[in-house]
């Protein structure tokens, strides 16, 4: 399946650990039955040859039956790079008590093969992703408490698409699939045009520069489960396009954008953040006023939220008030 450059899978490496994450990523290629033509009993895929293992692969990232020996999640976002471009995160998770490790030397490791596709609404492919990750961890019991999370991105045109993953151990052979529908809307015609807001309670030294979700040398890891402990930091980033000027100001680069967060248990508006104001445009590339809000959590007693992100473009006189759900242990 031929791809071209401009839509095809990108992907990043990271490799670290928090409190509740192993993140790791990386690579591109395609193709996907359920357990029958492609499941292997755990001695047969120990000698099973390569060709086949990719096989079972690229029949099940086809196959319309979703495999679940393991739980996959999966979430995306999108982010403008130009007028008819845009970049989506794609984040999987798999929990890491679900990963068989063995012992080699000082470490225990493991080996993950992910496959995945985006398709438009026509089934065409727009872009594809072929990895394997190796995992090496002082202890397996380190990861048996994580998730172990795997980060990649599509370029793409405004449309709306499918994503499938698929995700194999390399122990037993046990896969695990997710498929998840993914909305590029055109922003064209938005009052106020901004991107995905992504929730994070992570951040590592970042490898690439130009990437939206990397920040003064720091790069955001998605929280794909919006799951979080009260000792953890959290992270809101989301950017604004095409701030309007506002009538006064002799810089090109001048807005002024207000913006913070409240959080809703039921009707009953918990906690807010301070009000922040930007006032010039600060990523020219993207013509976007970016923000990243950090709440401590302590402010917050252990329930669900629903966190409601308020966008002022004091300039435009317009507005948007995205929501997101959370949970707080």
């Amino acid at each position: 399946m031929a791809i071209p450059e401009s839509r095809a899978g990108l992907s990043r490496r990271c490799a670290c650990a928090a409190d509740e994450l192993l993140s790791v990523g990386r690579s591109p290629r395609v193709r996907g039955d359920g357990r029958g033509k492609g499941y292997y009993a755990e001695a047969d895929f120990q000698h099973s040859t390569k060709e086949s293992r990719e096989q079972q692969l690229q029949e099940q990232i086809t196959s319309e039956v979703p495999t679940t020996d393991f739980p996959v999640y999966v979430s995306t976002g999108y982010f403008r790079m130009a007028d008819n471009r845009y970049f989506v995160p794609v984040s999987v998770v798999v929990p890491g008590s679900q990963i068989p490790f063995t012992r080699a030397s000082e470490q225990d490791r493991a080996t993950l093969d992910l496959i995945a596709v985006m398709r438009d609404e026509a089934k065409r492919p727009f872009g594809t992703i072929r990895d394997t990750v190796k995992l090496a961890v002082n202890t397996s019991q380190e990861v048996q408490r994580k998730n172990v999370q795997y980060d990649g991105a599509f370029l793409l045109p405004p449309g709306k698409y499918t994503v499938k993953f698929v995700v194999r151990e390399n122990q037993t052979g046990r896969m695990g699939s997710f498929e998840a529908g993914v909305n590029v809307p055109d922003l064209k015609a938005a009052p106020l045009k901004i991107s995905s807001v992504v929730l994070s309670n992570q951040k590592q030294p970042a490898k690439q520069k130009n990437h939206p979700l990397v920040r003064e040398g720091a790069e955001i890891v998605p929280n794909v489960t919006h799951v979080f402990s009260s000792g953890q930091h959290l992270y809101f980033y989301y950017e604004v396009y095409d701030p309007a000027k506002p009538a006064d100001a002799t810089d090109k680069a001048a807005a002024r954008v207000l913006t913070n967060v409240a959080f809703y248990k039921g009707a009953v508006k918990s906690y807010e953040t301070p009000l922040v104001e930007a006032d010039q445009v600060n990523v020219p590339e993207r013509k976007a006023t970016a923000f990243e809000l950090d709440v401590p959590l302590t402010e917050l007693k252990p329930g669900f939220y629903t966190c409601q992100v308020n966008v002022v473009d004091d300039a435009a006189g317009k507005f948007v008030f995205p929501r997101v759900p959370l949970l707080v242990r």
